[in-house]
């Protein structure tokens, strides 16, 4: 699927998922699913679907910042959960992640970083660092695979065993791409109100 499709159902995976129940919760569900749901995909640097890929990236990055931002001003929880875990948690985590992606940025696409190794490192790294965004990123990492096994390109799901897997419903640039984006977005916005307006009227 494309970059688009990734974000809006790693979004709304993680606020299904996720469930939060305050602001701090909210803003660390929406930062973690978008970016969780286009993580898997550090692996492609070429093809039909790059532009797209890179606006959703661009997208994504200046969505998690105004969140944050918000979120910070508003409450400060996220900076408070960063600055209260051990130096020693947080580094072990930055390592993790640091290396994990170096690994997937290097990979071939579909390969190691669209594996259950990577969304376990990914996940594990992210509860180091900074808690909150452990589930959050997991959601819409599990989103990103359970969406590419629906295409016609194998996925290196069990690396690094060489088993491929796919089950050629649907190309990634056609309709069904196209459907399941707005199915996503739609999906997305409409648990956001819905947590929204639990804050509103708990």
């Amino acid at each position: 699927m494309r970059g688009k499709t990734h974000l809006a159902a790693g979004l709304a995976a993680a606020l299904a998922v996720c469930a939060p129940q305050s602001l701090t919760e909210c803003a660390a569900v929406c930062i973690g699913g978008a970016v969780g749901g286009l993580l898997c995909d550090i692996d492609q640097h070429a093809g039909r679907g790059m532009q797209e890929m890179k606006s959703a990236r661009w997208f994504a990055a200046a969505g998690s910042l105004a969140v944050a931002a918000a979120e910070h001003l508003a409450v400060g929880g996220l900076w408070r959960s960063l600055t209260s875990q051990p130096p020693e948690r947080q580094l072990a985590g930055v390592a993790i992640l640091a290396l994990t992606l170096w690994k997937g940025f290097r990979s071939e696409h579909r390969t190691f970083a669209h594996s259950l190794l990577f969304v376990l490192l990914v996940s594990v790294g992210c509860g180091l660092v900074c808690p909150p965004f452990a589930a959050p990123v997991l959601a819409g990492l599990v989103s990103h695979m359970a969406l590419d096994l629906l295409n016609k390109k194998p996925l290196r799901l069990l690396w690094p065993l060489p088993v491929t897997l796919c089950l050629h419903l649907c190309a990634s640039d056609g309709a069904a791409n196209r459907w399941i984006g707005r199915v996503a977005a739609a999906a997305a916005a409409a648990l956001a109100a819905w947590r929204i307006l639990y804050f509103i009227h708990p």
